[in-house]
């Protein structure tokens, strides 16, 4: 067997769903950043993990706000999607920028973003430094969807660098091995 670089392994777990993840600075002002490293940790108690460099101006704003929201974006959002990850929250308000409307969450004071079709608000619980990127763990307050959300979605996934892709609504229904 070849031994491989680590951005060769990293992009074989790809394609990977893209979100796109609110927080709030201590002014009240709410930022956007695209993530594709999110995974459910746990049903009972509901928990989400998502992890954020400390280069990006995010991490700062969960380190201090110890909230964020994940913000399900569809296919249809995918040149905003591309923005939110290569603008700086720092020096851009990337929802004047790009023209996405900002609107209350239900339990937090970071904002939802109102083209995208569902919500997980999260509290941080706990958040740990793994290598070059911290794993934050969010203990989610509420989740709530757009009307149709699980006939209409189409998500974004992202394949490498500014190529993404969808689901083609073909499934697939595998052979259980289970008697």
């Amino acid at each position: 067997m070849k031994t491989i670089e680590i951005e060769d392994f990293i992009h074989a777990v790809y394609p990977m769903h893209t979100y796109l993840l609110t927080s709030i600075d201590k002014n009240e002002k709410t930022n956007i950043i695209t993530i594709d490293w999110l995974t459910v940790l746990s049903r009972n108690p509901p928990l989400v993990g998502v992890a954020v460099s400390p280069k990006r101006y995010t991490h700062k704003l969960i380190t201090s706000s110890k909230e964020f929201i994940v913000n399900v974006p569809d296919i249809s959002m995918v040149d905003e999607t591309l923005a939110c990850g290569t603008l700086s929250g720092k020096n851009v308000d990337k929802f004047e920028k790009l023209g996405l409307k900002k609107l209350p969450s239900k339990t937090l004071k970071t904002n939802i973003i109102g083209s995208c079709i569902a919500f997980v608000e999260c509290k941080v619980i706990d958040f740990k430094k793994y290598g070059d990127h911290t794993f934050f763990v969010g203990s989610i307050q509420a989740s709530y969807a757009k009307e149709g959300f699980l006939k209409e979605f189409k998500p974004i996934l992202h394949v490498k660098g500014n190529i993404f892709t969808t689901i083609s609504g073909k499934t697939i229904k595998a052979k259980s091995s289970r008697s």
